[in-house]
């Protein structure tokens, strides 16, 4: 079996109020769209992929963005000081940390640190 030949990645997350969700987003990854491609669509490149943020109705899913950080401790300052709130940091000692928020429609979002270099907990060689 051949695995499957990725070019990109995007998420897309519906909100109610694209201009309120283009302002936060926007304060969330501490810059402006990369994209506005068409009304209604406003995309952020982030890492290794997209965020996509729609105008529609928010869904309620299982699933949430996660997102890996260099230094979670900054981040959650910056995003402090940016005015959005986050959960405290939790974690499991020596594997990964964390924290939780939502969007304004409620989407949720998980920011992490991975703290080992074990590959079986990174999925990257040593």
């Amino acid at each position: 079996m051949n695995a499957v030949a990725v070019k990109d990645m995007i998420v897309e997350i519906q909100v109610s109020d694209l201009p309120r969700s283009r302002e936060w987003y926007s304060r969330l990854f501490g810059k402006g769209p990369d994209l506005e491609p068409f009304k209604g669509n406003v995309e952020y490149k982030i890492g290794g992929g997209w965020v996509q943020i729609a105008a529609g109705k928010p869904l309620r899913s299982t699933w949430s963005l996660q997102i890996e950080v260099v230094d979670l401790q900054r981040e959650r300052q910056r995003l402090r000081e940016a005015g959005i709130d986050a959960t405290e940091i939790k974690g499991v000692p020596k594997v990964i940390s964390y924290f939780d928020l939502k969007d304004p429609d409620g989407n949720g979002m998980k920011w992490f640190q991975v703290l080992n270099t074990d590959p079986k907990v990174t999925g990257k060689p040593s």
